[in-house]
């Protein structure tokens, strides 16, 4: 995997940036799966060290954008594009009609964000 194109699973937007520091900052690479192609840059770097010790969300939310792209480089598609998405999955679920689950996030693959997140706020439809 650090040496030859593969295809994996397991990543899908976990609503996380930790996963964002883990894949692309340069001294995750080639630890486990994180960073496994090696990606460096150091504009990038900086973004994402700037986004971990921010002192509010709204701050580290500005670096965490930069650091996918900043008009000039960055780690999405408009960028460097380390890793390529190929799938979003959509989750179906099948609910009692009575009951109103409400308003779902994009759920991610498998972990991290799971339908009873909201379970606080289900309500009983009559």
């Amino acid at each position: 995997m650090h040496a030859n194109p593969v295809m994996m699973g397991g990543w899908g937007g976990s609503h996380n940036p930790i996963e964002l520091y883990s894949l692309y900052r340069s001294n995750m690479k080639g630890i486990d799966y994180y960073n496994a192609n090696y990606y460096q840059n150091q504009q990038v770097d900086d973004y994402l060290e700037q986004a971990m010790h921010a002192t509010s969300e709204k701050e580290a939310n500005q670096f965490w954008q930069k650091a996918q792209w900043d008009g000039t480089t960055g780690m999405s598609m408009l960028g460097d594009a380390p890793w390529v998405w190929l799938v979003n999955l959509n989750h179906i679920y099948y609910v009692n009609e009575n009951i109103d689950i409400g308003k779902q996030k994009v759920q991610p693959h498998g972990h991290g964000w799971p339908i009873t997140d909201f379970i606080t706020e289900w309500e009983k439809v009559d």
